[in-house]
């Protein structure tokens, strides 16, 4: 039952959200630069880094590094990547060295059939720290990544400098979201919310595109 609601609702919201999007295309826009993950995504980045890949006992798992300082460590949110973090990354890489993962699983990382709890997670990422030689970090954490960094700080908290958590929720993760973390729900459900986002963008664009057509007849006219 618990999950039945879960999934509802779930879809209830991205359909409000879909609609919203293609049909108010300027809906959430702030006057920063960046505004919308979409931006953000589709914007260069100017920071002096390296993308590699690194090989745990789970497969490769990419990521971003560059700069010098103090080491920082970025943990993307659910169905996210590394590439979340690009505008930080430039503004941080003057100070900091900074790390930012792809998650396994999620970007350019191996995606393994099974292992993908919070532990599982954070057994990866205090794999990576030992894979780099990361001593000690101040770790950032967004969403799910938050959970992850929650998780990894109670457990090794000798290797964590400062805690940062952005849009993370603080109690226990329900049963109904949890279900989603079970491959044979999270693999279909993320392909679903991929396709609904990309397809939202798109008709959006297509919107802005014609009204900008038509405010140039207009202006022609």
């Amino acid at each position: 039952m618990i999950f039945v609601l879960t999934v509802t609702f779930f879809l209830a919201l991205m359909a409000v959200s879909f609609i919203k999007t293609v049909r108010v295309p300027s809906v959430h826009r702030s006057g920063l630069p960046i505004s919308t993950v979409e931006d953000a995504l589709s914007s260069k980045s100017q920071a002096n880094t390296n993308k590699v890949v690194v090989h745990l006992s789970h497969g490769g798992v990419s990521y971003e590094y560059g700069g010098n300082g103090k080491n920082v460590v970025f943990l993307h949110c659910w169905a996210g990547s590394k590439e979340y973090w690009k505008l930080t990354i430039q503004a941080l890489t003057p100070h900091f060295r900074v790390y930012a993962l792809d998650l396994k699983g999620f970007g350019d990382s191996d995606k393994p059939d099974d292992g993908y709890t919070i532990e599982d997670f954070t057994n990866s990422v205090v794999e990576f720290f030992n894979a780099v030689k990361i001593d000690k970090a101040i770790i950032v954490g967004h969403s799910m990544g938050g959970k992850i960094a929650v998780d990894f700080t109670e457990r090794y908290p000798d290797r964590v400098e400062k805690l940062v958590l952005v849009g993370t929720p603080i109690g226990k993760v329900s049963m109904g979201l949890r279900i989603f973390t079970f491959p044979i729900i999270g693999r279909p459900w993320y392909w679903l919310v991929k396709k609904l986002v990309d397809a939202a963008f798109r008709l959006r664009r297509q919107r802005m595109r014609g009204r900008s057509r038509r405010l140039i007849q207009q202006s022609k006219a």
